[in-house]
């Protein structure tokens, strides 16, 4: 997104002397690091957005979508919202789902960039709701989503119902694995710190039971 510029002209002196503009501000860059603020869904978002308004948008048989279309056909991105719409027959979804998986195996880019991205709204939601480790890096769950999806149309049965469903369980599992692997990798971590922590904390059998000051235990530790 382009930076927003402000030009300020400044005046102080008489009616007769006319003072020049000053130069804009420099450009100051965000106080974030670029990679934390890296969302692959994001990424994605824009790779889509970008197929549904370019010079030649990318467009979608309205019909398969819309009992009666005001075109005959649509920009991805409306078919998307469309098929998201309460009132869309779920009739219509499975066929439009069935045709989108359809030209992302046979026909390849950019349909699977829009496949995936049809995908999106959804697992915005999905994700919102996961109970993610704080030491887990959303950027990281959200690609393990997004592979979990590419995967799932390569193998998912064009002729399943509701094949949408079929991907967003596939992207479910992978993210529930993931924020649980990412737990039981904290606790081991924090157990096996225990246990040295006892380690250090312990008296050895050299003191033969004298009692051991805390200046000792933490000269042992060092």
């Amino acid at each position: 997104m382009a930076a927003e510029v402000v030009h300020a002209v400044t005046g102080d002196a008489p009616c007769t002397t006319v003072t020049t503009p000053t130069a804009p501000p420099p450009h100051r860059p965000s106080a974030h690091p670029q990679s934390s603020l890296r969302s692959p869904l994001g990424e994605l978002e824009q790779a889509f957005l970008a197929l549904a308004h370019g010079a030649e948008p990318l467009t979608f048989p309205a019909r398969l979508v819309c009992d009666a279309p005001d075109r005959a056909a649509w920009p991805v991105d409306r078919v998307r919202t469309h098929l998201a719409h309460p009132s869309t027959r779920a009739e219509l979804r499975e066929q439009t789902w069935r045709e989108v998986v359809r030209r992302a195996r046979e026909l390849g880019e950019p349909w699977g960039v829009v496949a995936v991205a049809m995908t999106v709204p959804v697992l915005r939601r999905m994700l919102a709701r996961l109970a993610r480790p704080a030491h887990l890096e959303r950027a990281e769950v959200e690609q393990e989503a997004l592979a979990a999806v590419t995967m799932a149309l390569l193998t998912v049965d064009p002729g399943a119902e509701r094949l949408d469903r079929e991907l967003f369980s596939a992207a479910d599992r992978a993210v529930h694995r993931l924020a649980y692997a990412a737990r039981r990798r904290a606790t081991c971590e924090t157990d096996q710190a225990a246990a040295h922590l006892d380690q250090w904390s312990a008296p050895s059998g050299a003191d033969h039971g004298e009692p051991v000051d805390e200046l000792t235990v933490l000269a042992r530790a060092v």
